[in-house]
């Protein structure tokens, strides 16, 4: 085991800098952060002890470096947590969000050739061969990926043993000390080959102690906090554990009368000649055998049209009558708005849709789309409606506007996420949740509204944490868990 000693200074400033930012992001950033301060001083010790000198530039553009190598192994969420904090004009986020089957693969090019720079860097600066650096890489990886899916099920394990706050908040301290661990492993054994012994001093002690003690403390303040007040129920496509068709008048009666959920959520399109058809299928042929486009097809060749699915039928109606009948059962609606991605650039649709129903629509009436052109004009048409952007992958970051709510898809929702959205006085719908562990978890993660096929699962276990303390503090530790790892559903 070879031995460095740390430069005080050098560690002392990085490490505060480190757990400041650290009240930006979760734990899962914190442990990284405070291992790739390590990380350049590893490279000192292959490289910079030799030549007697300290190249700061250098150590700068190191930590970038294994940063980006380590990112996909030491914990997607640290990725998630980062976009969390970009801004984006609406145009480049509208582009993304309505290009995200190309731009996902490009962005996953992109971290590659990033990756493989990175890589090129740190062969450089350690003079390894190609050959040595890549077994390292993959050996480190091997090594991180299973030691933590490993220590994260054996925590758990011991999480259901006692369930206590003071416990779990211990357990979850021990987690990321383990973390913190793994991902000093991982850089220890790609730079040198071997685990590398840091003599921290008492400076650097000192910091250790510190960053436990933040862990510490935000973990017992997530693990107290009570679940929230006020959070909505809402039907996906108005059905109720597979009750009728989605999108019908069927499923809207059964499940307010079976559920009778905060809203009903349900689509919106429209037809060629601008009027609205509710429809979640741009090509209706699959469900109604005709071979109909609904922007190609005018409102009266659509309505009446038969939709059969998995052994249900429905017709086809206008918005028009879907509303009425929610009025008549006075059922609030979550309208989502849906725009053909050809047509995103140049959409009306919100304008359109404010113009037509912006007197008709109820207070408690909500509307979400995918397309933030189409919401800025129906928020300039109708400013009293309620509108959210539907974010189906937290990737690209969020955008500045007068948003009320956010529709998050489940799998890249994070705690960060929910704590940005909530300083800015905006809520947080996520969809499409319906497993019962998949509820728990959106809800330790402090989620305002659950879209889910399955509304009255969702309010047995609204009820089930509200009661149940215990269960509730171990789906959040099992959230904190999920943070070190990778976006699992444990």
């Amino acid at each position: 085991m070879a031995e460095f000693r740390v430069n005080q200074r050098l560690f002392g400033v990085a490490l505060g800098i480190v757990l400041v930012a650290s009240q930006l992001f979760t734990y899962s950033v914190l442990a990284v952060g405070v291992a790739l301060i390590f990380s350049p001083l590893l490279v000192g010790a292959v490289n910079f002890r030799q030549k007697r000198q300290v190249n700061y530039i250098s150590w700068l553009i190191t930590m970038l470096a294994l940063g980006i190598i380590g990112l996909p192994f030491l914990g997607l969420s640290t990725y998630f947590d980062l976009t969390t904090h970009l801004r984006l004009g609406w145009h480049w986020l509208d582009f993304f969000t309505n290009n995200r089957r190309l731009m996902v693969p490009v962005l996953g090019l992109g971290c590659g050739l990033l990756t493989l720079a990175s890589l090129i860097w740190v062969k450089r600066l350690g003079e390894f061969s190609p050959k040595t650096l890549a077994k390292r890489y993959l050996t480190g990886v091997l090594l991180v990926v299973s030691g933590q899916l490993s220590l994260s099920f054996l925590l758990i394990k011991l999480g259901q043993v006692e369930d206590s706050l003071a416990y779990l908040t211990l357990l979850a301290s021990v987690a990321w000390v383990l973390h913190l661990g793994l991902v000093y492993l991982f850089y220890s054994f790609l730079l040198t080959g071997h685990l590398v012994r840091l003599r921290l001093g008492k400076l650097g002690l000192l910091g250790i102690v510190c960053a436990l003690s933040l862990v510490g403390w935000q973990t017992r303040t997530y693990l107290s906090q009570p679940l929230a007040r006020g959070i909505k129920v809402i039907a996906h496509r108005g059905v109720n554990q597979d009750n009728a068709l989605g999108n019908s008048t069927l499923a809207l009666q059964k499940t307010e009368r079976e559920v009778r959920p905060n809203l009903v959520e349900m689509d919106v399109q429209a037809t060629k000649d601008r009027k609205f058809i509710v429809s979640h299928d741009e090509d209706l042929k699959q469900l109604t055998g005709k071979a109909l486009v609904v922007d190609q097809s005018n409102l009266k060749q659509l309505t009446g049209l038969r939709e059969r699915q998995a052994g249900k039928q429905a017709k086809l109606v206008s918005f028009t009558t879907y509303l009425s009948e929610a009025k008549r059962l006075d059922q609030p609606l979550l309208v989502e708005l849906k725009v053909p991605n050809k047509n995103y650039r140049q959409t009306n649709s919100g304008q359109e849709f404010g113009q037509a129903f912006a007197n008709e629509l109820a207070a408690r009436d909500q509307v979400h789309s995918m397309s933030l052109r189409a919401l800025w004009q129906l928020k300039a048409v109708s400013p009293r409606t309620s509108v959210g952007y539907v974010l189906p992958i937290n990737m690209w970051g969020l955008v500045f506007g007068p948003l009320d709510f956010y529709s998050v898809e489940q799998n890249t929702l994070t705690r960060s996420l929910v704590w940005q959205l909530h300083h800015r006085h905006q809520q947080v719908y996520v969809w499409t949740v319906d497993r019962p562990a998949d509820i728990r978890r959106v809800l330790a993660k402090g989620a305002d509204g659950i879209i889910s096929d399955d509304s009255s699962q969702v309010k047995r276990e609204i009820k089930r944490l509200r009661n149940d303390k215990k269960s509730l503090r171990l789906a959040k530790f099992k959230v904190i868990l999920n943070e070190f790892g990778y976006g699992l559903r444990i």
